[in-house]
C-alpha cells in the first residue's frame, strides 16, 4: 500500500496491491483491464479495479486504487507505481 500527498498535509490517493494479487498478475499478464466504479465508497473519488483474466476467464482483482484528481497525471502515476510492484511487467530492451 503507498499513499499519494500533494503536500504534507494534502492526501491525493491511496494504491493497494498484496501479494496474491502479484502473484495472479504474474501469472496471467496478458490482458491488464482497468475499471473506475463511484458507487462502493462514500468518499466522493472513484475507486480503480485492476483486473486481469484467468484461465478459467475469471476476472481477478490484481490492484485497486483510489485518487482525489481523475488527471492524466494521477491516473500515469498509480500506472507507474503498479509497474514498479510487480517485476514481470514488461520492460524495454
Amino acid at each position: 500500500m503507498e499513499v499519494f500527498k500533494a503536500d504534507e498535509d494534502m492526501f491525493t490517493g491511496i494504491f493497494f496491491q498484496d501479494y496474491q494479487m502479484k502473484l495472479n498478475f504474474a501469472s496471467y499478464p496478458e490482458v491488464l483491464m482497468i475499471d473506475a466504479t463511484y458507487k462502493l465508497n462514500d468518499l466522493r473519488m472513484p475507486l480503480y479495479l485492476m483486473m486481469i483474466v484467468d484461465a478459467n476467464g475469471q476476472s481477478e482483482i490484481i490492484a485497486t486504487f483510489l485518487t482525489v484528481f481523475e488527471t492524466e497525471d494521477a491516473i500515469t502515476k498509480m500506472a507507474e507505481k503498479f509497474k514498479s510492484h510487480n517485476d514481470n511487467w514488461p520492460k524495454k530492451k
